[in-house]
């Protein structure tokens, strides 16, 4: 009987932690992916420019491998995505 009331008075001493695993959407999963696919097209772009010493696709891809750490709606994170990704086919110096 002793044991009972004492697991009753230390499951009321237990704190109350949040369910993490409904913080974890598709959305997060979404993110971390776009992220590193436009990561990967920014070391892509920045391996060409330092290649062919251009500038424009250089910093297209340091652009490309850092935005995403700044950007949290997965929307605007592809879209800028791919604007930066399409600028080194539009500026050609």
């Amino acid at each position: 009987m002793e044991a009972a009331a004492l697991n009753a008075v230390a499951a009321q001493a237990r704190p109350e932690f949040p369910d993490c695993r409904k913080e974890f959407t598709m959305s997060m999963e979404a993110r971390l992916i776009s992220g590193l696919i436009l990561s990967s097209v920014g070391l892509g772009y920045f391996v060409y420019g330092k290649k062919q010493q251009q500038v424009i696709p250089m910093l297209a891809g340091i652009s490309l491998c850092v935005f995403p750490y700044f950007v949290s709606a997965l929307s605007a994170t592809v879209i800028l995505g791919l604007v930066l990704a399409i600028i080194p086919w539009l500026i050609k110096f």
